[in-house]
């Protein structure tokens, strides 16, 4: 598991690689958001599922 933390707002993020079977990999990530950044969750969900969905299309591509 990996870790970082936003330099701009307080927001941590725990990134998870998970092996699964058929040479997969399954990718989470969970981001603590502190009351005061409450407004963004949204915001910050829909950019993290992209950000994911990139990651693993990066992936898929170097691991052809």
């Amino acid at each position: 598991m990996a870790a970082a933390s936003c330099l701009v707002s307080d927001l941590r993020f725990r990134w998870r690689l998970e092996p699964l079977p058929h040479d997969t990999t399954q990718i989470s990530v969970h981001v603590d958001i502190p009351d005061k950044e409450a407004h963004r969750l949204s915001d910050q969900r829909d950019a993290i599922s992209r950000s994911v969905r990139r990651l693993a299309d990066l992936a898929g591509q170097n691991g052809s």
